[in-house]
């Protein structure tokens, strides 16, 4: 495996799940998917670079709110992960409408 910006991504046929008993050249194949997954690591990068902005902002929001309301203890650690829990699911939320159709099973 090829350990390519913290995400390891397969390298060799093998790795891949590759047929190995059909005509053609299999390693060409695999070569081309690592790039292809090396690209979609890239993608995936800078799209999350443009979105972290507003992810922040909308953080912010919350953070504002919870600081606002701390007589209440919504700064202890209880509702900071609550509200931790809700930007997860709103961020797989995302992701799942992103890649997931009815049609396909996973992303691909």
């Amino acid at each position: 495996m090829l350990e390519y910006k913290g995400i390891k991504i397969p390298e060799t046929a093998d790795e891949w799940q590759l047929y190995d008993n059909l005509k053609g050249n299999r390693d060409k194949a695999s070569d081309e998917l690592t790039e292809a997954a090396k690209d979609m690591v890239d993608y995936v990068e800078s799209s999350f670079q443009r979105l972290k902005p507003r992810l922040s902002l909308s953080c912010q929001i919350v953070a504002d709110k919870l600081n606002k309301n701390s007589k209440f203890g919504a700064t202890d650690t209880e509702p900071r992960h609550i509200a931790n829990r809700v930007m997860n699911g709103i961020v797989n939320q995302w992701l799942q409408k992103l890649f997931y159709t009815e049609s396909s099973i996973g992303w691909f």
